[in-house]
């Protein structure tokens, strides 16, 4: 397996662990949980893993066209199907033998073996990545919000107001966005919506007070 292809996969490890991590650190320092609900990260997600199935599905195809060769004799582990040097050494054999449909095989298999995993990869980590955000809870700290769009502290949040639904109360705020967000979005303001239980409303509400002036 190629250089390129270990520094994505110990990259995706490092990232991986440090989102993990990082959301179980912010998780206990919450004051307060909103109710999940769809989010951009889920649909994120869903895109990327779609895309890691696709390609997973052409890698397949790929490897599949070199299997007949796995037979104790040409290759005889899993692991030389994915031995670049070895499969290179073998297709130059099968060249030298004029065997040359099989040659053929491992030529369309070790062109298309670099691209496909790495995009295995790449995909994966995404997938990964905005699904577990996508899934993790909107939280209130002391001193700031954690949604979905993104993170607000006390002083970015205009106005909030609190509406009662059927199981749970719904907090609707805008948001003053960063000067770059703003002009990416040509929008000042984002409008945020938490869901809550009664007794997670009451805490939020209590720093909503203490740090808002309600308009």
């Amino acid at each position: 397996m190629g250089i390129v292809i270990k520094i994505f996969i110990i990259i995706g490890i490092i990232l991986i662990t440090f989102e993990v991590l990082s959301s179980r650190k912010k998780s206990k320092a919450a004051i307060a949980k909103a109710h999940r609900t769809m989010n951009f990260s889920l649909g994120l997600g869903g895109f990327w893993l779609v895309f890691c199935l696709v390609y997973l599905w052409f890698f397949i195809d790929a490897l599949s066209g070199i299997l007949y060769l796995f037979d104790g004799e040409h290759i005889k582990n899993a692991f030389q199907l994915f031995d670049l040097d070895y499969l290179k050494d073998l297709e130059n054999y099968f060249i030298e033998k004029q065997m040359i449909s099989k040659a053929i095989d491992i030529i369309f298999y070790r062109n298309s073996f670099f691209r496909l995993v790495t995009w295995i990869i790449i995909s994966s980590i995404n997938s990964f990545m905005y699904l577990y955000r996508g899934f993790q809870r909107q939280r209130v700290f002391n001193d700031k919000i954690m949604t979905y769009k993104g993170n607000y502290k006390w002083e970015n949040i205009l106005e909030y107001k609190w509406s009662e639904e059927m199981n749970y109360y719904s907090l609707n705020i805008k948001a003053a966005r960063s000067q770059v967000e703003a002009k990416l979005l040509n929008d000042d303001i984002s409008k945020i919506k938490l869901r809550f239980s009664s007794e997670q409303r009451k805490k939020v509400d209590k720093l909503l007070r203490e740090n808002i002036h309600k308009t």
